[in-house]
């Protein structure tokens, strides 16, 4: 987790982000801590550091910084860079209105206002009291895997599974989704079913409810699950254009709108968004990435393009778009053939 502030002018509070971001088991990626001693610029290694991060901690006080070769701050460069990769944001801000703000840095705080949610905080516990709360959010956003079971998302409180039985404990408050839990139990439904390790169809063979609470309810759910047979159609070249290469184009044609798709594979593949569900199920921002990344393995799973996701990030939206990067491993096609290298897609998705 990058932690972006003016060095001199704010030491206590960049020390109470850092033992915030150790309490919840992250690195803290600080100039001057892990970044120092280099035989490069300083400049080259603070965007370094942000490019090796996952998360941006953003630190705005009242001083706007000296200005880099690039016109703007340190700061303000790291930002800048944070945006560009699609990284998670933390931005938080002490002395916002006050007549000493530096004009360039009022002009910045405003423009983050406006595109992001920012945290007012007084004083340097009290910066670390909310990251670590919102690195707490964070985290559990991760480690609570999402499940599709047939046409229910669920965030799952526990997974176990043994010999391709699964059984799957979830808290749901939605007595929608409860009833179609419930039906699928009844009529023992086979369905489509992933996790964000795998993907299969379903033999739906218990669903059991518990009420300890009126506003929600205990569900466990127990499924066997059956993988696709493997018929090596996702792994076929067309016209000497290798299947790696088309499930990248296809993917770029379906989320990023362009047209990569190679002429010789018209007709046979088409553009594939399998985003395309988030655009209209009003899915918060707090979800969006963790479904997202659901969705996405499910789709590459499911058409023999992938073993395991890597790699999903989802950034936050700039000018009406979020970057998307995902890296994935394709399959062998012999159980005695070199592993294959890792793909990447990379480009600008449009969500709702």
């Amino acid at each position: 987790m990058f932690v972006s502030s003016l060095i001199s002018s704010m030491p206590e509070e960049r020390a109470a982000a850092r033992e915030a971001i150790q309490a919840v088991g992250a690195l803290p990626v600080m100039f001057e801590h892990e970044l120092g001693a280099q035989d490069i610029t300083a400049e080259a290694a603070y965007l370094d550091g942000v490019r090796q991060s996952g998360i941006y901690v953003g630190v705005f006080g009242p001083r706007y910084g000296v200005r880099t070769p690039t016109g703007r701050s340190a700061t303000h460069d790291e930002l800048k860079e944070a945006e560009r990769l699609g990284l998670r944001l933390c931005l938080f801000t002490v002395g916002y209105g006050t007549p000493s703000m530096d004009g360039d840095q009022r002009d910045l705080v405003d423009g983050l206002r406006n595109l992001y949610t920012t945290s007012a905080f007084s004083d340097a516990s009290g910066l670390k009291e909310k990251l670590h709360r919102r690195l707490s959010d964070l985290a559990a956003e991760e480690l609570l895997p999402w499940v599709r079971i047939g046409r229910v998302l669920i965030r799952a409180s526990n997974v176990t599974e043994a010999a391709g039985t699964y059984g799957i404990t979830a808290i749901v408050y939605d007595r929608t989704i409860l009833a179609e839990l419930k039906r699928m139990g009844e009529e023992r439904s086979q369905v489509p079913y992933a996790n964000h390790l795998e993907a299969g169809d379903a033999q739906i063979e218990q669903v059991a409810t518990s009420v300890t609470n009126s506003a929600f309810t205990e569900v466990t759910i127990k499924l066997q699950l059956r993988k696709p047979q493997q018929s090596g159609l996702g792994r076929m070249a067309i016209n000497g254009i290798k299947p790696d290469e088309i499930i990248v184009a296809s993917l770029s044609d379906g989320l990023f709108g362009t047209s990569h798709l190679p002429r010789g594979t018209l007709g046979m593949v088409r553009p594939a968004n399998p985003l395309e569900e988030l655009s209209s199920a009003g899915v918060p921002d707090r979800a969006l990435r963790s479904i997202g990344r659901l969705l996405f393995g499910e789709f590459l799973m499911r058409g023999e393009h992938a073993t395991t996701i890597e790699r999903f990030d989802l950034g936050p939206v700039q000018e009406g778009v979020r970057r998307l990067v995902a890296t994935w491993t394709p399959p062998r096609r012999h159980s005695n053939a070199p592993d294959l290298s890792p793909v990447t897609l990379d480009g600008s998705v449009r969500l709702g």
